[in-house]
């Protein structure tokens, strides 16, 4: 590995390839401590082929203020291939528009968010663990999890209407957890090459499986016409029309 001067010191390890991989995985809590006691931080590791760069509290700030240096699509995308799966939208992959968009559709229209978030998530609270006057016993809490999410998630990325459909709240549910699946492939290849474990990780997508192409029928189907609702109620009201 070449290292420049300012970089972050590697800590010392005992196993060649290895490197740090069975320490940070037997016990990370200890092992992340001891290294920030020995060598301050930032401090890097050699973990599955790759060197991974810790910060903590007294330097994460540095790195979230210097965005000009430090690319976290580069970054998520080597922890989870999202260019290939989302493909399609690569040209909206960039600061500028997601700044715009977040301006724009989240932090402009927040207050008329957080009630419909609230109403969703109390609705799907009581659906999914109700009362619990009684003891109940939840066999797959992830999945119960992830459906609580969707409804408001649902709401806000949609639309208030398309979040009352089960099969909608269903497809965000699933989408989310078997995107998750390909990161928990196991990273064994990644000694070799992290560029081969993402290859080998993605090869289902290169030959037209994603995760998210069997949902898009349902989405179609509930939304279209919600759109073509909207659209025809602009152009009748004109400038009376409220943007919902």
């Amino acid at each position: 590995f070449i290292f420049w001067q300012n970089e972050p010191p590697l800590v010392p390890y005992s196993y060649p390839i290895i490197g740090h991989t069975y320490d940070y995985y037997r016990d990370p809590v200890n092992f992340l401590q001891k290294c920030k006691e020995k060598y301050g931080e930032p401090f890097s590791l050699f973990i599955l082929g790759n060197v991974r760069t810790f910060t903590g509290v007294e330097t994460s700030h540095e790195v979230f203020r210097h965005s000009d240096i430090f690319d976290f699509h580069l970054a998520i995308n080597k922890v989870f291939p999202i260019n290939d799966v989302f493909d399609q939208f690569r040209k909206f992959d960039s600061t500028a528009f997601m700044a715009r968009v977040v301006h724009e559709q989240v932090s402009a229209k927040v207050n008329i968010y957080t009630s419909r978030m609230q109403k969703e998530l109390l609705s799907a609270i009581d659906k999914y663990f109700g009362d619990c006057k009684e003891p109940k016993v939840f066999r797959n809490i992830r999945d119960i999890f992830a459906l609580t999410v969707a409804k408001p998630v649902a709401n806000v990325i949609i639309c208030e209407e398309a979040a009352q459909y089960e099969d909608i709240i269903t497809s965000f549910a699933l989408v989310e957890r078997e995107i998750s699946n390909i990161r928990f492939v196991p990273p064994i290849v990644s000694f070799i090459s992290s560029y081969l474990h993402a290859k080998i990780i993605t090869f289902p997508l290169r030959f037209g499986w994603n995760p998210i192409s069997r949902h898009r029928d349902t989405f179609v189907k509930r939304c279209k016409p919600i759109i073509e609702e909207r659209l025809r109620q602009r152009k009748e009201l004109g400038e009376k029309y409220i943007q919902k």
